[in-house]
């Protein structure tokens, strides 16, 4: 199915998740599937480090529902001081997530870092 027209959408759903980095690999933030006749409008993507140690962090976009494919990162090496917050993504810059795209977290300390999405679903 084709994204849907957000200027005359069947509904609108307002969502949010939040993911701690509990390891230094990628981890899922969200997900839209193949074919789930959605499209995902994020308003803002907010990473905290709640650790004493500084980190660095990165924000990638995917082509697919898993962290495979082409990617464009969102953020980049971008380092973070303990107890510091970082907006990624806001209304001024947000981001679409089109079917069949992905937006994963990655923190060079495990542990140190949590990840919070806030976007509205069309169908």
């Amino acid at each position: 199915m084709a994204n849907p027209n957000i200027n005359s959408p069947a509904s609108c759903y307002g969502n949010n998740a939040q993911v701690s980095l509990s390891t230094t690999t990628e981890t899922q933030l969200m997900s839209n599937a193949a074919n789930s006749g959605k499209l995902f409008l994020v308003d803002s993507i907010i990473l905290t480090n709640v650790s004493a140690a500084a980190v660095n962090v990165y924000v990638t976009m995917w082509n697919a529902a898993t962290n495979t494919g082409t990617s464009t990162r969102l953020a980049h090496n971008v380092a973070m001081a303990a107890g510091t917050t970082l907006v990624v993504s806001n209304k001024s810059h947000n981001v679409n997530l089109k079917e069949t795209q992905s937006i994963y977290c990655t923190a060079t300390v495990a542990n140190a870092v949590t990840c919070t999405a806030f976007w509205k679903e069309f169908t």
